[in-house]
């Protein structure tokens, strides 16, 4: 008995997660298909106070029923603090679906390596390895500018804001 009423439960969350999909608007543009670029300037807090530029190149679209897409590229930043700067440079690996016209959500994974200037009493100067992941939103205002928002775990601050231009 206890079978049959999960085999029930499951198929009624296929019923309605399908229903829920059909009414889906349908999209007037897409906001990151193939070849677009996009360039992003970020600030943002965690650890210290972080800046962010970044290059995303959208190389696969049509997923998720021609709503997703995946994006590869690389950021540049660096994260003061009060008693150490540091500078990093990451790869970036992104995956992107549009839930509505003008609306970009993502998630994005980096890594890479970076370079840590220390105060002469907290420590000597190292390298190190960098990774970011993170979860955002672009919400275009126009075709080439977008207002940015990402979450996460990023050159040392956890939110940071923005824009984005897409070319």
């Amino acid at each position: 008995m206890k079978q049959l009423l999960k085999c029930a439960v499951v198929a009624l969350m296929c019923v309605v997660a399908n229903s829920a999909y059909a009414k889906l608007p349908t999209l007037t543009s897409r906001v990151f298909e193939r070849g677009d670029h996009t360039i992003g300037a970020l600030v943002g807090y965690g650890d210290g106070f972080s800046q962010k530029l970044s290059f995303d190149h959208c190389v696969i679209d049509s997923w998720f029923g021609n709503r997703g897409s995946m994006g590869i590229g690389a950021s540049l930043g660096n994260c003061i603090d009060k008693h150490w700067d540091r500078l990093s440079l990451e790869i970036t690996a992104s995956l992107h679906y549009q839930m509505a016209n003008n609306l970009d959500t993502y998630i994005s994974v980096g890594a890479g390596g970076g370079y840590k200037w220390y105060e002469k009493h907290y420590g000597n100067d190292k390298g190190f390895f960098s990774w970011s992941t993170n979860a955002g939103i672009r919400w275009y205002l126009s075709r080439a500018i977008a207002l940015n928002v990402e979450a996460g775990y990023t050159f040392g601050s956890y939110i940071l804001a923005g824009v984005n231009f897409r070319f």
